[in-house]
C-alpha cells in the first residue's frame, strides 16, 4: 500500500509539469510613402525584419506569411516575388487598378514554404525581391506585411493545481508516517 500511495503521489507531481502549446504572432510592417515604382529594370529589394516585434533567436516559427500591397494605374501585369535568396519564388497575374482594403491597391498573400520559414526562423530576417517579369509590366510598391506565429510552451493553470496537489498529497503522506 506503502508503494502505491508513493506511485500516485510521483505521478501526480510529475504530471504537474504538462505544458500546453502557446502561440505568439509577431507582425513587421514595411511601409512606402511615396509608393515604390518597380518595372523589369527597377526590382524592389529589401530585408523584412522580426527582431524589434518580440523574436528572439532561438524561437520555433510555425507559419508566417507576407501581405504585399501593390498598386497599379494601367492594365494588368505581373509579378514575381521572391524570398530568402531564392528560397521560395512566387509569381502572380493581375496588379490591377482596384480596391480591395481602405489605402487602395491588391493584396498578395504569401505563405512561406519551409525552406523560406527556417530561413527566417535561423535570425528573425529574410531578404524580399518584389519584381516586374514581363516586358512592359510596372506597377507601385506600398506596402508589406509580415506576420509569423511563434509557438512557446507554458505551464497551464491546471498543471500548476495538480503540482499543488501533488506536493500536499506529499506532505499528507510524510505526516501520517509513523516516526
Amino acid at each position: 500500500m506503502k508503494l502505491f500511495k508513493s506511485i500516485i503521489a510521483s505521478v501526480i507531481c510529475a504530471s504537474a509539469f504538462v505544458t500546453s502549446a502557446h502561440a505568439t504572432l509577431i507582425t513587421n510592417t514595411i511601409s512606402q510613402n511615396p509608393d515604390t515604382l518597380i518595372n523589369p529594370t527597377t526590382p524592389k529589394s529589401f530585408t523584412q525584419s522580426l527582431l524589434m516585434n518580440g523574436f528572439s533567436v532561438g524561437m520555433t516559427l510555425s507559419s508566417a506569411v507576407f501581405h504585399i500591397r501593390l498598386t497599379d494605374t494601367t492594365s494588368n501585369e505581373n509579378v514575381r516575388i521572391t524570398l530568402g535568396g531564392g528560397l521560395q519564388v512566387s509569381n502572380f497575374g493581375n496588379v490591377q487598378n482596384q480596391t480591395v482594403d481602405t489605402s487602395g491597391g491588391t493584396i498578395f498573400d504569401v505563405i512561406l514554404n519551409t525552406a523560406a520559414l527556417l530561413d527566417l526562423q535561423t535570425d528573425g530576417l529574410i531578404n524580399v525581391i518584389i519584381s516586374a517579369p514581363t516586358a512592359g509590366d510596372s506597377f507601385y510598391f506600398a506596402e508589406s506585411i509580415l506576420e509569423a506565429t511563434a509557438d512557446g510552451a507554458v505551464p497551464e493553470p491546471g498543471s500548476l493545481a495538480l503540482l499543488g496537489l501533488g506536493l500536499a498529497g506529499v506532505a499528507a503522506l510524510r505526516a501520517r508516517k509513523p516516526t
